[in-house]
């Protein structure tokens, strides 16, 4: 199976799992990144090996209805005999990428808070220092 059928194969499963009534082909089609025009190949394929069904017809914008597709039982025992739930989704490699940069951001901060600690620990211990040479010196 390509990487394309898997990921709209997985992303076809998330929504079923997630609201049980499907996705349409225009929300499948931007949660994987796939071009328009290579849809009902691919989805035609997945119908036809009995991964997915046509379960309604759903208004999308201004176009005509485009078709709600859920997993089948049989896609379902697929998907838990494979590795393709692995798969991530562009949403879910769009989340991760924020939440690295989120997280980048944070570890620079908590750098440049060490930094002022290390910063302030050094003219602690010179004071020190100074005050040992003043008494000793006295």
């Amino acid at each position: 199976m390509s990487e394309d059928r898997a990921a709209l194969l997985a992303a076809v499963a998330r929504a079923t799992e997630d609201d049980g009534d499907g996705i349409p082909t225009g929300q499948l089609r931007e949660a994987v990144g796939i071009p328009s025009g290579s849809m009902p190949y691919h989805m035609g394929a997945l119908t036809e090996w009995e991964l997915i069904e046509v379960v309604g017809n759903e208004k999308e914008g201004g176009g005509s209805p485009s078709k709600v597709f859920a997993l089948t039982e049989r896609g379902e025992k697929f998907l838990n005999q494979s590795t393709i739930r692995q798969f991530l989704s562009v949403e879910d490699v769009h989340h991760l990428e924020e939440r690295v940069a989120e997280l980048e951001t944070e570890l620079e901060s908590i750098r440049d808070e060490q930094r002022r600690m290390r910063e302030a620990y050094n003219q602690m211990a010179d004071l020190v220092e100074d005050l040992r040479d003043t008494s000793r010196n006295a």
